[in-house]
C-alpha cells in the first residue's frame, strides 16, 4: 500500500483544489461569509490530513 501513497495523496490534493475552485465559481448566497469559506477550506484540509494518516 505504501507504493501508492504518493499517488493517493496527489489525487486527493487535486480533488480538493478542484472542489475549492468550483465552489468559488458558483454564485454565492448573501449569507455566505468569509468565515464559512474558511470553514470549507479547513474541512478539505482536515480530510487531506486524515487521508495522509491512513497511509
Amino acid at each position: 500500500m505504501s507504493r501508492y501513497k504518493g499517488a493517493i495523496a496527489l489525487v486527493a490534493s487535486v480533488l480538493a483544489v478542484t472542489t475549492l475552485a468550483l465552489a468559488q465559481q458558483q454564485p454565492k448566497p448573501e449569507e455566505e461569509t468569509i468565515g464559512s469559506l474558511l470553514g470549507e477550506r479547513e474541512r478539505v484540509l482536515n480530510t487531506l490530513v486524515n487521508i495522509a494518516r491512513i497511509e
